[in-house]
């Protein structure tokens, strides 16, 4: 069937698809409500590994800045990790994060821009067609 012969989606088709949507996202938040204890651990290794990653890539020029944050979190015990303890390290953490995610962001968007000015911008419709008129 092409798709100039296919209907749109009448309103049971499409609560269908909204209410499928939702029971899955039921499904899956009741899922990490039975797994809350597994997050934890998950968070803190996956925390490990990125702060492990940040304080190697600039101790090679000298910078210790995530030294303080890393050694914290090793030397916190497992069992002594709780969700308060998660927000208060997020908390702490981010605030000085933010300025070094948001260089890397910046770094990206301009060198988006250069490349949408270097290349994206110069077509147009009127560009293309002229371009293609031959073939």
């Amino acid at each position: 069937m092409s798709k100039q012969d296919r209907r749109p989606d009448d309103v049971r088709q499409i609560f269908g698809g909204i209410l499928a949507n939702l029971g899955m996202f039921a499904i899956f938040c009741y899922l990490i409500y039975l797994n809350i204890d597994k997050l934890i651990p998950l968070w803190r290794g996956l925390r490990l590994a990125e702060l492990s990653a940040w304080h190697g890539a600039f101790s090679f020029v000298g910078i210790d800045y995530f030294d303080h944050w890393l050694s914290q979190l090793k030397r916190t015990p497992p069992h002594r990790i709780n969700w308060t303890y998660v927000a208060a390290f997020e908390a702490s953490l981010n605030h000085h994060l933010r300025f070094v995610y948001g260089s890397i962001m910046g770094y990206f968007a301009v060198k988006s821009w250069l490349n949408y000015r270097k290349v994206t911008h110069v077509f147009t419709v009127q560009s293309m067609m002229e371009a293609y008129s031959h073939v």
